[in-house]
């Protein structure tokens, strides 16, 4: 006897949306088990590197790969063994008209200088590229971790990415620059750009290429190879 869904009480609907989820999340993890994942080149060079090389150099590229959307100049990318026997990274990068106005923000919220109607939108525009060029490469990184971009800051760890960024929005809080959502916004650009198949599958060919280099280390050159103008296309 078929039964209408209108006399289901809503807690045994519930309940039986809940069941069917979880023995969805089940049957996909029997699949993952007795179908393993085919064996790409790019899976092939994570495999040969250690968890954390793979971790740091896709969190590079997400910075290398958010610089280059936002129009900014990468100079150089490196990731390396740090004295504590630790996996870090430096991208290095050439923010153009951007910088002058940067310097200028550490010196308002240090009291030294003044917001003006001649360089109030400069400014904000460089606070925002300098978040978003932060944040980018911690949402690489979580994307990899997770399979998808999550973009809450609170989620991530401390570091001097997270530091820039809460950097940023103190200075527009003090400035009266801040809005409802401000930072949404500001990683949502990143995270539409990073789910797109054709862009994480170029942010993770730019991790393979650091992980293959000569000293984990590739030249401006080496990453327009890599990451084209349409990889940077939401």
């Amino acid at each position: 006897m078929l039964i209408k869904a209108s006399r289901i009480p809503q807690h045994f609907s519930k309940l039986l949306i809940s069941k069917n989820e979880q023995m969805l999340t089940f049957l996909k993890k029997l699949f993952y088990i007795f179908v393993p994942l085919e064996e790409t080149p790019i899976r092939k060079i994570f495999k040969n590197h250690t968890p954390e090389q793979v971790l740091v150099a896709h969190h590079e590229a997400g910075h290398i790969m958010g610089a280059l959307y936002l129009g900014i100049e990468v100079k150089n990318c490196q990731i390396y063994l740090n004295q504590s026997g630790q996996w870090e990274g430096k991208t290095e990068y050439n923010y153009g008209y951007s910088k002058p106005y940067l310097e200028l923000m550490i010196k308002i919220k240090q009291g030294k200088d003044v917001l003006t109607e001649s360089n109030i939108q400069p400014i904000t525009k460089a606070g925002i590229i300098r978040y978003s060029v932060a944040i980018a490469g911690p949402i690489a990184e979580l994307k990899h971790i997770n399979g998808s971009s999550i973009d809450d800051l609170e989620t991530y760890r401390n570091g001097s990415d997270k530091d820039a960024c809460w950097a940023v929005i103190d200075f527009f809080k003090q400035t009266g620059l801040h809005k409802p959502d401000m930072e949404n916004d500001f990683r949502s650009h990143i995270v539409n750009l990073f789910d797109r198949p054709h862009s994480w599958e170029a942010l993770q060919t730019l991790a393979c290429r650091i992980l293959t280099a000569n000293n984990h280390q590739i030249s401006p050159s080496e990453i327009k190879q890599i990451i084209q103008p349409k990889h940077l296309l939401i």
